[in-house]
């Protein structure tokens, strides 16, 4: 029974920018608050991007009347859309059953699989903006973009600012773990244009170039280029912290 009780809770990894997948909700006995482990699927799910399409369907066992039963499937059914709502999602359906449709035979010892809403959606995976999001499915598609790496210097230089020696380090791991991966590093300036912001950002691509060179990286996986002030993170520039964020590099990943 546990084993269906876990393909049943656990949503399957992503292998494109969107999914149609269901996931089964668990309810105590005579309750609508979900259990501390459908509780956590529930969040986990959400976490992971645009949740649409989305359908409820809700279930309790043979314990009590046909009616109250009915009651308690809607309940339960209205809890798992208050707490999506409650987190931006709407629910484009929903139904309640009551004790119709068992997932296993009507016996005592599976009614914890009957006390269920069932939820399905399609999911749009969020787009990755940092190096711990990155799926590697995604590189092999081709389909990711340009990732922005937290990684800023100090202003008509190519130094890196102190906060962004963890990222540094982050980054080499990343290549080091995936072998097959290549990356075109690209750099970026604030403010203005001209010779001198192709100058600035092509130094400071240059300057991650180095480092993951330096620390056993193949240069045959890494390419780099400055693009001035013409790909700002942050436009307009109403801010010193506008331009510090556009004083940057960002990595465009593939395959071999």
């Amino acid at each position: 029974m546990k084993s269906i009780l876990f393909v049943l809770t656990i949503f399957s990894f992503l292998k494109g920018l969107s999914q149609d997948a269901q996931m089964s909700l668990f309810f105590n006995v005579n309750v609508n608050e979900l259990t501390p482990k459908s509780s956590a699927d529930l969040d986990s799910l959400m976490n992971l991007g645009i949740l649409s399409d989305i359908k409820l369907v809700g279930f309790a066992d043979m314990r009590g009347s046909d009616s109250m039963n009915l009651l308690l499937s809607r309940s339960r059914v209205l809890a798992i859309e208050n707490i999506l709502n409650s987190n931006s999602f709407d629910v484009a359906e929903s139904s309640f059953c009551g004790e119709k449709y068992p997932l296993n035979s009507d016996n005592q010892s599976n009614y914890a699989f009957w006390r269920r809403v069932d939820l399905s959606y399609t999911l749009e995976k969020a787009k990755p903006n940092s190096l711990s999001q990155i799926d590697i499915n995604d590189i092999i598609s081709g389909q990711l973009e340009a990732i922005p790496l937290q990684l800023e210097f100090y202003n008509m230089s190519a130094e890196f600012m102190p906060y962004s020696t963890s990222e540094l380090e982050k980054f080499l791991e990343f290549m080091q773990k995936n072998e097959s991966v290549n990356a075109f590093i690209r750099g970026h300036v604030c403010c203005s244009g001209g010779d001198i912001a192709d100058y600035y950002s092509n130094l400071r691509a240059e300057a991650v170039y180095n480092y993951l060179i330096t620390n056993g990286i193949s240069d045959d996986r890494l390419s780099f280029k400055g693009f001035g002030n013409s790909s700002p993170l942050v436009w307009p520039e109403v801010t010193e912290e506008d331009q510090q964020r556009n004083r940057r590099v960002d990595v465009i990943f593939s395959m071999e």
